[in-house]
């Protein structure tokens, strides 16, 4: 797409009311739908609280506080004319936890607390203006709020975000159909750190202003290319660029097709860097994919396989990170990949299962980098197996997923080499087995990592190196080493028929 991630297209008007209910251990969520003449109205509501599955189940933090999380959502949608469509989305989620944790650089223990509040709201209308043109038009605003403590220092950090975007689109003839429009993005970011002496306010405020074009060219029925170009202009940075994007597609048969894009996509440098200086350009990146899609008899194959080029990436030359003359746009890196997957619903009676895999071969020289090298988030495998199985006489849906990571980099500073020790391998076996009690109710229980697979994701270090001269450390482990669900899913609709069997991964 050549326009930004702002959805125009939402979900589709649903069929019939329903009230979805479902209970699980770590808390309850309702879920309803009412619908009237051309409209509908959808509402949920989800409570989570994990104390009460903490008390049953062995941890691996010190929990001062369970998480807890509490979300609303609503989503309206208002047929308006003969081709008019009116959406709006509004949610809300808060959530809060606290445990303590090692300071590994005054070797003890310190509370850590994070609560985080977020409101979104998106509101859309898609109307045909005449025979030939199509309009679109969608706002969004977006509130969220970070509120970290850490052995009595506080931070806080707030956003707040506008978005307004208009799109036309026009079948030119049987071969061209045009599609353009333009946007506004405002962006204001506050960050505030406070310690028992000190109090630190750093923000900063950003409108984009953007527009694109783009031309979707048949030149027969097999073949379509499409051709286009965005240009945007930054207020804060006092920056402009222009992307240039082409797709092409052919269709080799009913069932298959190979397409490949190329594209230039840039990005406003992280909020980490903002808050100090506007003195920075866009990063860019270059996309280079090839792809190959084949679908048949309930089989599905897909392949990718993609060369990415990056610069113009943020680095900064010190650890002073609130002095905005040590950033620079001097970084770049690349990324080189595949992704595969296959899904297949015929082979095995009452089966589905699928497999994905990805490949990924990258580099950055960015950040506080001090040369080209894999960055601590890259797995070069990543490799997923679902298989789900239906058993009529049981009445029972069965799953079992496994997943699995290589390796990935991260530092040691007690290592003269940069990036140089790699964590475990991550590994997990799941198992899931759903009930149909009746054909409104769903009995369901899960649990993650059966054979207790050893799980690190990486090392944390002290800020400073003790007495022998070598950084303190301690391995990063998730939450607990399995963690089990049970639920019961309850669909209330006028025939009595539904469930939420579909929804069950």
């Amino acid at each position: 797409a050549l326009s930004s991630v702002l959805l125009l297209n939402t979900n589709d008007m649903p069929t019939q009311d329903q009230l979805d209910i479902s209970v699980l251990s770590v808390g309850p969520e309702v879920a309803g739908t009412k619908l009237w003449g051309k409209g509908a109205i959808t509402a949920t509501l989800t409570y989570n609280n994990l104390q009460p599955y903490m008390n049953l189940v062995p941890q691996n933090f010190e929990w001062k506080k369970a998480p807890e999380s509490a979300s609303a959502a609503i989503s309206l949608r208002q047929k308006t004319g003969k081709t008019g469509m009116l959406k709006l989305y509004a949610s809300f989620d808060d959530g809060k936890f606290k445990l303590a944790q090692e300071d590994l650089t005054q070797e003890k223990m310190v509370d850590f607390a994070l609560g985080n509040r977020n409101m979104f709201i998106n509101t859309s209308y898609r109307t045909a203006l005449n025979k030939n043109w199509v309009a679109a038009t969608s706002a969004s605003f977006t509130a969220d709020a970070d509120d970290v403590s850490f052995d009595g220092n506080q931070f806080d950090k707030a956003l707040k975000g506008f978005h307004l975007k208009q799109t036309v689109s026009n079948e030119l003839n049987e071969k061209v159909t045009f599609r353009g429009g333009g946007e506004w993005f405002s962006r204001s970011v506050e960050q505030s750190y406070q310690t028992v002496a000190d109090t630190f306010v750093n923000q900063y405020d950003n409108n984009t202003f953007a527009a694109f074009a783009e031309a979707e060219i048949y030149a027969s029925k097999r073949f379509v290319t499409r051709v286009g170009a965005r240009v945007e202009h930054s207020s804060y940075l006092k920056k402009t660029n222009f992307a240039p994007r082409l797709t092409a597609a052919w269709k080799l048969n009913e069932t298959s097709q190979f397409s490949m894009a190329w594209g230039w996509f840039h990005q406003n440098p992280n909020d980490d860097f903002l808050i100090y200086t506007n003195k920075l350009d866009y990063e860019r990146a270059d996309h280079y994919i090839l792809s190959y899609q084949s679908a048949k008899s309930g089989r599905t194959l897909r392949t990718e396989v993609y060369l990415k080029d990056y610069r113009n990436l943020v680095k900064q030359n010190s650890n002073e990170f609130f002095v905005h003359e040590i950033y620079n746009n001097a970084g770049s890196g690349f990324a080189a990949g595949l992704d595969l997957f296959w899904r297949d619903k015929k082979s095995i009676k009452n089966g589905d299962y699928w497999i994905s895999y990805s490949y990924l071969d990258t580099k950055r020289d960015y950040r506080n980098y001090p040369e080209l090298a894999v960055p601590t988030f890259a797995s070069k495998h990543n490799l997923a197996v679902v298989y789900k199985h239906w058993f009529g006489e049981l009445r029972s849906l069965a799953g079992i997923n496994y997943i699995y990571s290589s390796p990935r980099v991260y530092n040691n500073p007690n290592s003269e080499k940069f990036n140089s020790e790699k964590t475990l391998t991550y590994q997990s076996l799941d198992v899931s087995w759903s009930f149909l009690y009746r054909q409104n109710i769903i009995f369901y229980v899960a649990v993650t990592n059966v054979p207790g697979f050893k799980q690190e994701f990486g090392r944390r270090f002290s800020d400073q190196p003790g007495q022998d001269g070598l950084f303190k450390s301690s391995a990063i482990v998730p939450g607990s080493n399995r963690f089990y669900v049970i639920a019961i899913l309850i669909t209330l609709t006028q025939k009595g028929i539904e469930n939420q069997l579909d929804k069950i991964q």
